[in-house]
């Protein structure tokens, strides 16, 4: 290797460091964005808000789960990687943070809830905003109460938590969004 070609190496390799553990892509090193950077294999891009990078902003390399517990209900969640996973664990051990965009593709009878699906037959989405700088919005598929009978609306929802807060409708599945706190 050339002399300036080796130092120009050395340079780019020190600016990609992660300054606490001084390794390429080590944990809790700046990722994704514009920084370029990619995890270690046995790592993920953790972005803020799960946006996977999209605002160009860096995520933080964190590491990959070592197993998952195996849930008897599984929940779809969507990756950065744009693959529907069992749930938000089985994503970050696939090597992808969650994709608040919910662009995956839908399951059929299935709507977006950020980064999970629910069922439009029988649940809808709760949304808890984040009140605190840098944290994601929380998303949860809930069972639609019994009252909502076989065309759910945001009426049948007005007992719930939050559900004057309801946007949607039977066909396109029903969210509450309820503020942080």
């Amino acid at each position: 290797m050339k002399p300036l070609l080796a130092i120009a190496f050395l340079l780019a390799a020190v600016a990609a460091c992660d300054d606490s553990t001084g390794e390429l892509g080590g944990p809790g090193a700046a990722c994704g964005g514009r920084t370029g950077v990619t995890c270690g294999l046995d790592q993920y891009c953790d972005f803020g808000g799960n946006r996977c990078g999209t605002d160009d902003v860096s995520g933080v390399c964190k590491a990959r789960p070592d197993t998952c517990p195996r849930l008897l209900v599984p929940e779809p969640t969507c990756g950065c990687d744009r693959i529907v996973y069992s749930s938000a664990c089985e994503a970050n051990l696939g090597g992808t943070d969650l994709n608040a965009s919910g662009s995956c593709t839908l399951d059929p009878g299935a709507f977006a809830c950020g980064f999970r699906q629910c069922k439009k037959s029988n649940q809808y989405c709760q949304r808890s905003t984040s009140d605190v700088a840098g944290e994601p919005d929380a998303y949860t598929c809930l069972a639609l109460p019994a009252a909502c009978g076989g065309t759910p609306s945001c009426s049948c929802l007005g007992s719930q938590s939050c559900g004057a807060q309801c946007a949607g409708d039977s066909g396109g599945g029903l969210t509450l969004t309820c503020p942080g706190g």
